[in-house]
């Protein structure tokens, strides 16, 4: 739990806040912290976040910012530089070592010629920071970045949109090295995804590499379409995942409740994906079983489903000559 009244070393206990703040929040909107004592930056600041749809708490003191993260539920902290009470990097220190909040995204506002304050940020523990004088597009960009990296999402856009992996150009010559793009069905494949679809009880299996804009299906059991877009494909996410990625129910999860592939005549509620990867590590594609019904994954079958994926990944490379 949250220590009820944390303190700096050398500072005295935090106060209790000075800012009024709603006793009955509501769990699903997002918790925004901006602590900024230049109006100049802070009301334009605000403004970005309102044009977003997205309601933002307003501090101008370091001490006050601390005892607000302290008691609410924070998405995101947005922190100056300079701040009475407690300044910008030391805010940052107490939330991170005082509060133990190592996985909330914060977001530096410093002065776009001071590489030196912006290094000091960062080492503070800031995940990234925004250059004074503010750009709009620029600012929603980092914050869209800040929180997608903790699985947030500012809209149902922002949540379905599948990543694309830092080492994308290394990705897809892996994927061409496969040399299956656009090939025939081929047994050595097919053979699985049957054993797949008999043994977890589902009605589509299949093996899929992910193109740069499509999701391109090798062999497929219960599916009628050769390939999906990549910005609505299951799979683009799973690539992503370092473990199988499983979905017990799609209308539950905020990626793919709005997904066209989920909401459409596919109904694709239950998806179960393991990442295919090259000797090198690069995922090329997936493994999966889907289902129109929500379900669930016994940890034996998850086991069994991962030892799938491994022999499909043998006969990708074995053909590939890797």
């Amino acid at each position: 739990d949250r220590p009820e009244s944390p303190s700096l070393p050398g500072e005295s206990p935090v106060e209790a806040p000075v800012a009024e703040v709603q006793e009955e929040e509501a769990q699903e909107a997002l918790q925004i912290l901006l602590a900024e004592a230049d109006g100049a930056i802070r009301g334009p600041m605000a403004d970005i976040l309102l044009e977003a749809g997205i309601q933002v708490t307003e501090l101008v003191n370091g001490s006050e910012a601390l005892q607000f993260a302290a008691k609410h539920r924070l998405d995101l902290l947005l922190v100056g530089t300079r701040l009475p009470g407690v300044d910008g990097g030391s805010l940052i220190q107490a939330v991170r070592g005082v509060l133990g909040l190592i996985d909330l995204p914060i977001l530096a506002l410093v002065p776009g010629d001071d590489g030196q304050v912006a290094e000091d940020m960062l080492e503070a523990g800031a995940d990234d920071f925004i250059s004074t004088p503010l750009v709009p597009k620029i600012a929603q960009a980092r914050i869209r970045g800040a929180l997608g990296r903790r699985a947030v999402w500012l809209s149902p856009e922002e949540a379905m949109r599948p990543k694309v992996p830092l080492q994308e150009a290394d990705r897809m010559a892996a994927v061409r090295e496969t040399a299956l793009l656009d090939t025939p069905p081929e047994e050595r494949f097919d053979r699985i995804t049957r054993k797949a679809q008999e043994k977890f009880g589902v009605p589509v299996s299949y093996v899929a590499l992910v193109d740069d804009d499509r999701q391109w299906f090798k062999s497929k059991q219960g599916l009628e379409a050769d390939e999906t877009p990549r910005d609505i494909a299951f799979c683009a996410h799973t690539i992503n995942e370092k473990n199988p990625l499983v979905i017990p129910d799609s209308s539950l999860d905020p990626r793919f409740s709005e997904n066209p592939l989920a909401t459409g005549q596919e109904n694709l509620r239950f998806y179960a994906g393991v990442p295919l990867r090259s000797p090198q590590g690069q995922a090329v594609g997936t493994f999966c079983i889907v289902d129109h019904q929500p379900r669930e994954l016994s940890p034996e079958e998850l086991a069994s489903l991962k030892d799938m994926g491994r022999e499909i990944e043998a006969e990708i490379w074995s053909g590939a000559g890797g």
